[in-house]
C-alpha cells in the first residue's frame, strides 16, 4: 500500500498550546503524537469542530540536555476528529497546517567556555 501523506510523520509527545481564533481566549492543551510539515496529530479533552481554525505552539528540544529549543508556532484547519477509544478519555484531532513559523532562542555563549 503507497503512503499518500505528503510529508514524513514524527513520533513525539509533546505538549502544546491552542487557541480558537474565534475566541483567542479560549485556550486548549493537549499532548501530540505525530507531526509533519503539513499536519498535526494530537489528543486534547473535548472535542473541537471539524473546519475549526486554531493557532498552536509546541516546543521541540534538540538535544538531551533540554537546551537549544525551538518553539514552532502557527495556524492550522481542524481535518479530522476521532472520539476517544476504549480505556481513554482523549478526543483526537488531525489539523492541516496552514502557516507556522520556528523561533530559536540566540545561543549561550557563556556556557561554551
Amino acid at each position: 500500500m503507497k503512503n499518500r501523506r505528503g510529508a514524513h510523520r514524527h513520533n513525539l509527545a509533546l505538549p502544546i498550546v491552542l487557541a480558537e481564533l474565534s475566541r483567542k481566549t479560549h485556550v486548549i492543551h493537549g499532548t501530540t503524537r505525530n507531526i509533519s510539515t503539513h499536519g498535526l496529530y494530537f489528543t486534547i479533552d473535548l472535542p473541537v469542530a471539524a473546519g475549526l481554525s486554531l493557532e498552536f505552539s509546541f516546543t521541540l528540544l534538540a538535544d538531551i540536555h533540554q537546551e537549544n529549543q525551538a518553539t514552532v508556532a502557527g495556524r492550522a484547519r481542524v481535518v479530522r476528529v476521532e472520539e476517544p477509544g476504549s480505556g481513554s478519555d482523549k478526543v483526537g484531532i488531525a489539523v492541516a497546517i496552514e502557516s507556522f513559523k520556528i523561533s530559536m532562542p540566540p545561543p549561550n555563549f557563556s556556557r561554551m567556555r
